[in-house]
């Protein structure tokens, strides 16, 4: 019986070179389980055969029904438990962790991608990653968000973004806290409950002016609605009839007797 046997080497991580094999030639390495072949569509180059013998590298390759195992490696990193490969605007593949729906976090992700969404943990909003042809940011995913639903409040509180507040000082004067790190548009609503004329509510700046004074405000009047809204640098005070920061300068009870009437 003829035998036909291959050229062939069984050096480790040996490979044939273009003047080694003809045309039609196929080499083998006994050592590594290697199969390699001559190709030549203008310029002669070595071909290697992939084999499930060790590990190989595929340029422009497409497979079909791959089963892996083991670990796999994407741009010279190892995937972590909960991660998954995606490209990226250049086609590069690489890890990244999921920063969908079930992202909460008191800080905006890290290395996000368009389409990405974040439930701040600090306001309640959902924010989705947003690419509008010339930047990325983070952008509310609702528009026409309603407000929160009103709360009553007795005793010092911490004021989140959107609150419609009912402080009854009925029982004695207490202080409302605005937001830490308000973002531009935050707001927060107070209402009296035809209490604070005769015990006055404190609104605590908590770290940020409030019209550009670093004072926290009184409110010593009865039967009054007062909006706070963020502007980006300073808690301005807005009236359901109009504007009254005028009336807010110098920030004494004064003032804020001053400013009671006129939102009345």
């Amino acid at each position: 019986m003829s035998t036909v046997q291959l050229k062939r080497s069984a050096v480790a991580s040996k490979v044939p070179v273009v003047g080694d094999l003809q045309l039609g030639e196929l080499a083998l390495n006994t050592y590594d389980g290697r199969l390699f072949f001559k190709k030549d569509p203008g310029t002669a180059a070595i071909v290697t055969v992939v084999t499930t013998a060790d590990s190989q590298t595929l340029t422009n390759k497409t497979l079909s029904s791959v089963a892996l195992t083991g670990t796999l490696t994407a741009n010279g990193a190892l995937g972590t438990a909960g991660q998954y490969l995606t490209a990226n605007s250049t086609g590069g593949m690489y890890w990244r962790t999921n920063y969908s729906t079930t992202n909460i976090s008191d800080t905006a992700p890290s290395s996000p991608i368009a389409g990405d969404l974040w439930f701040d943990s600090t306001d309640g909003s959902l924010n989705v990653y947003y690419n509008d042809g010339t930047s990325s940011q983070w952008v509310s995913a609702i528009s026409n968000q309603t407000d929160a639903a009103y709360i009553v409040k007795t005793s010092n509180y911490t004021a989140s973004n959107r609150d419609h507040i009912l402080a009854d000082t009925t029982s004695g004067s207490f202080t409302i806290t605005l937001p830490a790190s308000p973002a531009i548009g935050h707001n927060v609503v107070l209402y009296d409950n035809n209490s604070w004329g005769t015990n006055n509510l404190t609104v605590a700046r908590n770290g940020n002016t409030i019209e550009t004074l670093a004072d926290d405000f009184t409110l010593d009047v009865s039967s009054i609605k007062v909006e706070f809204i963020y502007n980006g640098s300073t808690w301005q005070i807005y009236s359901s009839l109009g504007q009254s920061a005028q009336a807010a300068s110098g920030i004494s009870n004064a003032t804020a007797a001053a400013l009671a009437i006129a939102l009345g």
